[in-house]
């Protein structure tokens, strides 16, 4: 019975802590998201999307720890803001891997009309939102 519950622990354990082969991403490599709840209005989306283009080609040329940028969607009214950064327990090249990896996933139409939107690793998050933050 002891052998029966340890080994049920051991795979538990390894269940939970993945394989390690990926510190960044989830178990199918898309990343966490959470969207910001307000829409964008209709005719801003071809500007919105543009700049959300803008910022995930500025994000997958990533050199440091931390990427920002902003873009005009309907200046100078509204501007967008966008800041990729990681978690202070990985390594300055590890860091730049994890943004340039999350980058395309910008693209991806996870929060489609919503202002702002934050995606996600275990070590590296991007976010973009119409104010600084």
């Amino acid at each position: 019975m002891a052998a029966a519950i340890a080994t049920l622990l051991i795979v538990v354990v390894v269940v939970l802590l993945g394989t390690g082969t990926n510190d960044f991403a989830a178990a199918d490599d898309s990343p966490g998201y959470v969207c910001n709840g307000e829409q964008y209005k209709a005719d801003m989306g071809p500007a919105f999307e543009a700049c959300v283009r803008s910022l995930a080609g500025v994000v997958s040329q990533a050199t440091g720890r931390v990427t920002e940028g902003e873009c005009g969607v309907d200046p100078p009214t509204v501007v967008f803001y966008g800041r990729a950064f990681c978690d202070s327990r990985v390594t300055d090249w590890d860091c730049i891997l994890c943004q340039r990896e999350i980058a395309p996933w910008l693209l991806h139409p996870f929060c489609t009309g919503t202002v702002g939107s934050t995606l996600y690793y275990t070590n590296c998050e991007v976010r973009y939102e119409i104010y600084p933050f």
